[in-house]
C-alpha cells in the first residue's frame, strides 16, 4: 500500500513594506526520500524555505549580561560592532557628553528621544540606567544600546553610552552612528 504524504508549507515575512512568500509542495511516495531530494527544484525550494526559518528565528538572540557594574557599563568584546565611552581602544571609543540639569531632567529626555528613534524599545529603565533594543529592518538584527548617567554634585551630568551588535563581526559603523543621532537629539532637547 503507497504511502502519500503531501505536505504545503508556507512562510511569509514583511521586510520594508514587501510581502516574501516561500511555498514548499512536497510529496513523498513510499517514504522514498533519496528520490525527491535528488530533484534539483526540490533542493532549492527546501534550501530556502530552511533559510527562511533561520533569517526569521536566527537573529533574536538573547540579550548578553549588561548594565553597570563597578561604576561603568559592560566592556566592549574584541569585534569593532561596539562602541562604548569607558572604553581605552580608540576604535570603539565614544566620548560621553555633558548635560545640564538634574538626573531625572536628563533621564525624561533621553527616554523622549528614544521614544522619538525607529526600531527602538525601551529594556529597563532605572534611576540612573536606561537599555534600549534597536532592530534592522530587513534582517531583524537586535543591538543593545546603554545609557549611564551617575549622580553628580554639580550642575552638569555626564551621560555614558555603550551601543553594540548582539551578533555578527562588523557593523558597518551603524552604531557610532546611532549615538552620534541621540548626540544630535540632545542638543536639539537642551536648546
Amino acid at each position: 500500500m503507497p504511502l502519500n504524504i503531501i505536505g504545503l508549507m508556507g512562510l511569509s515575512r514583511k521586510y520594508d513594506g514587501f510581502l516574501v512568500i516561500v511555498y514548499l509542495n512536497i510529496k513523498v511516495t513510499n517514504l522514498d526520500v533519496t528520490k525527491w531530494l535528488r530533484n534539483e527544484s526540490m533542493k532549492k525550494s527546501m534550501l530556502a524555505g530552511l533559510s527562511c526559518i533561520l533569517l526569521g528565528t536566527g537573529c533574536a538572540s538573547a540579550p548578553p549580561q549588561l548594565g553597570v557594574n563597578n561604576g561603568q557599563l559592560t566592556p566592549c568584546p574584541d569585534k569593532p560592532n561596539c562602541v562604548n565611552s569607558y572604553t581605552s581602544d580608540k576604535e570603539q571609543y565614544v566620548a560621553p557628553i555633558q548635560l545640564r540639569g538634574t538626573t531625572l531632567t536628563i533621564r525624561n529626555n533621553i527616554l523622549t528621544v528614544l521614544k522619538e528613534m525607529p526600531n527602538s524599545t525601551i529594556t529597563a529603565t532605572e534611576t540612573n540606567y536606561i537599555r534600549a533594543e534597536f532592530t534592522s529592518n530587513i534582517f531583524r538584527f537586535v543591538d543593545d544600546v546603554e545609557f549611564y548617567f551617575p549622580d553628580s554634585k554639580t550642575t552638569e551630568t555626564t551621560v555614558h553610552f555603550r551601543s553594540a551588535s548582539r551578533i555578527g563581526y562588523s557593523d558597518f559603523g551603524v552604531n557610532r552612528e546611532r549615538i552620534q543621532k541621540v548626540r544630535d537629539q540632545f542638543v536639539i532637547l537642551s536648546e
